[in-house]
């Protein structure tokens, strides 16, 4: 709830109670007196919580832009925390059929043969062999290689 709707039932809720003419001096007088002045705290705390959450909002993304731009001056533009990461998969076309085939890129650092085979139509797409990598490749056509590697 917006701080001005509060602010006007607040002061709706007053003009209302004083309407009735109640006495203050009864205890059913002081209890509503009293009542109504702690509603009246309660908006004004929650006004101000509220106020000091848009300014901390405010320097919040004041200090993300500022971070931003120190990024850019120490990595520059090209280079921020995402490109650092490993690739989550490596991309192969097969040569066949030309369907992209993904696999995990520890796949790369195995020791021993590994192949894979596209889901597709069964071509071996792609093999390691003593430590290296081997794409196959059609005498006619030279594929690119695996996403991250070259």
């Amino acid at each position: 709830m917006a701080t001005a709707d509060l602010k006007e039932k607040m002061a709706y809720l007053q003009g209302m109670v004083s309407g009735l003419g109640l006495d203050t001096t009864t205890r059913e007088g002081q209890i509503m007196q009293q009542v109504l002045e702690l509603l009246d705290s309660l908006v004004g705390a929650v006004t101000e919580l509220q106020k000091a959450q848009e300014e901390t909002e405010e320097y919040l993304e004041s200090v993300d832009q500022d971070l931003f731009r120190l990024e850019d001056e120490v990595y520059g533009p090209e280079e921020r925390e995402e490109d650092d990461e490993e690739p989550e998969h490596v991309e192969v076309e097969c040569p066949e059929c030309r369907e992209t085939v993904c696999f995990d890129p520890e796949l790369l650092e195995d020791e021993g043969e590994v192949e894979v085979n596209c889901p597709q139509c069964g071509t071996v797409v792609f093999t390691t062999q003593a430590g290296t990598w081997a794409q196959r490749v059609d005498a006619q056509e030279s594929a690119p290689a695996p996403e991250g590697q070259a």
